[in-house]
């Protein structure tokens, strides 16, 4: 059960999202929200390095004006969050922190149950317009589990879909969305999914599964595939309608830590469809 969700807060539509997601999720754990921002105070630093010595002193100026804005910012961020949490009426706090984002985010993952963020990160915002890598790197650190949500809400029609590949990492991801099943708004129905061209040992793999959410007295419906996994499965989640994949976060290679595995990077960069991962 999620009783405590971190929701950090970068001022995108993403992160609004995920504060939407985590009140709902909330309101059934009854629960606490805990909004994070961050000034990311290394980028800013970086930015103003190998300013000549005629204008180093504008640099500094640089640095100080931009730290103030984001500052600014992020407490704008935080009010809004406020606000929202106290007209749904749900439990919250709010923090404001200085630093490396992905840092502040895992230290403060370290008491949360659960973290909400974008498919696309933008803690950058004083330096750069552009997304980071700032999901991949909370992925890596499996802190704790982390939905990924887009930029726009999408229809909730309550089914949550699972790949499951046999993987220790689905396996992992499998387990946790578990632990959170019955305070999931977007995970009435579930279906479960193996991607395999053995489609015997696909049945295989899928009735063992089964066997562990019968145990937990949850219903699943299992389905099978043929092809690419990342393809598959997003294909199929837009066909049935998903609210969310369920997934790890590394493949059967055993990848560096440095990629995701193919499909769960597919299903991410597609950023349509939120993503419940855990490493």
């Amino acid at each position: 059960m999620a009783r405590r969700i971190l929701v950090p807060l970068d001022g995108s539509d993403y992160s609004k999202v995920a504060t939407k997601v985590a009140i709902d999720m909330v309101k059934k754990s009854d629960g606490i929200i805990i909004g994070l921002g961050v000034v990311d105070t290394e980028e800013i630093d970086e930015s103003a390095i190998g300013a000549g010595i005629g204008a180093s002193y504008y640099a500094e100026h640089m640095k100080t004006y931009k730290k103030n804005k984001a500052i600014g910012k992020i407490k704008n961020f935080l009010d809004e969050f406020e606000d929202e949490c106290k007209d749904a009426k749900v439990d919250f706090e709010r923090y404001s922190k200085s630093g490396d984002p992905v840092e502040e985010i895992i230290n403060m993952g370290k008491t949360s149950d659960l973290i909400i963020s974008g498919l696309r990160t933008f803690f950058h915002f004083e330096t750069t317009p552009e997304p980071g890598d700032t999901l991949k790197e909370l992925l890596e650190s499996g802190v704790c589990p982390v939905i990924a949500v887009p930029k726009k809400e999408i229809k909730n029609n309550k089914k949550a879909l699972i790949a499951y590949d046999n993987t220790v990492s689905s396996s992992k991801a499998m387990k946790m969305f578990q632990r959170f099943y019955k305070t999931n708004p977007y995970a009435k129905k579930v279906y479960l999914l193996n991607v395999n061209e053995d489609l015997d040992q696909a049945n295989k793999i899928l009735e063992n599964a089964e066997k562990y959410f019968k145990s937990h007295k949850i219903k699943v419906e299992l389905e099978k595939r043929t092809g690419k996994p990342g393809k598959e499965i997003l294909k199929f989640a837009k066909e049935k309608k998903v609210n969310m994949i369920v997934m790890g976060a590394y493949g059967e290679s055993g990848v560096s830590k440095l990629f995701f595995g193919h499909a769960s990077k597919s299903v991410i960069d597609d950023g349509s469809i939120p993503v419940f991962v855990y490493h």
